[in-house]
């Protein structure tokens, strides 16, 4: 499961990032790594002339951020699903099975209390850091 979803998310993340923040193609990979860097942690990024890149990139994650919010309803589906499957398994299946269903339940709810708060805090940064690029 995780070697398929690494492929999966491996390819995924890069393509939608290439759509959603087109300006990235014009940077150096130094310059790309400073200006997520920056976004990502809120601080002012150290060459002025990336400032721009600055206020796309927070575009651009802000855009993934209203793209996500569209598919937390398939997360929490997916959810609820594996949650019936462990409980179907708790009393049908051997112990392996039990085991590996609850432990995919417990990383599924996980994910829906953690990556809300997690994305909260990334989109804060980000505006940290537009409004110490912007002059």
């Amino acid at each position: 499961m995780l070697v398929v979803l690494g492929l999966f998310y491996g390819i995924r993340v890069p393509r939608r990032m290439n759509r959603l923040w087109p300006e990235a193609e014009d940077l150096s990979r130094a310059e790309r790594a400073a200006v997520v860097w920056a976004t990502r942690r809120g601080e002012p990024v150290a060459d002025p002339g990336l400032a721009p890149s600055v206020v796309a990139y927070a575009g651009a994650l802000r855009r993934a951020a209203e793209e996500d919010r569209l598919r937390r309803w398939a997360v929490l589906l997916v959810t609820l699903l594996v949650i019936a499957l462990a409980v179907y398994d708790t009393l049908a299946g051997p112990t392996g099975e039990k085991v590996s269903s609850w432990l995919v339940a417990v990383l599924c709810l996980a994910d829906l209390a953690w990556w809300p708060r997690r994305r909260t805090r990334l989109l804060d940064r980000a505006d940290r850091a537009v409004a110490s690029a912007r002059p």
